[in-house]
């Protein structure tokens, strides 16, 4: 599997994401805030979505957008109730 900045929450999330909310661990806690501060990065809000594949063009589109990116939100839950961002 290639890990991109689109599906680094979907990685991250079931296993830092999970793991901070079960021990607290300062070190999870700071893989979930990068994380999301790459998933925030490839946010639009002119489109208002969350960027698959920025470095692609993934199927001729200026602007590729996956479902499977929804499966990124818990990540960003999480780093917004740390954060209050």
């Amino acid at each position: 599997m290639v890990l991109s900045a689109s599906n680094v929450g979907f990685i991250l999330y079931y296993s830092a994401g999970i793991g901070y909310q079960i021990d607290g661990s300062e070190s999870l806690k700071q893989l979930v805030l990068a994380a999301a501060d790459t998933l925030v990065s490839l946010y639009n809000p002119n489109v208002g979505c969350i960027e698959t594949n920025p470095a692609g063009g993934a199927f001729g589109s200026p602007f590729p957008v996956a479902v499977d990116t929804l499966m990124t939100l818990d990540l960003l839950f999480i780093a917004a109730n740390l954060t209050g961002n």
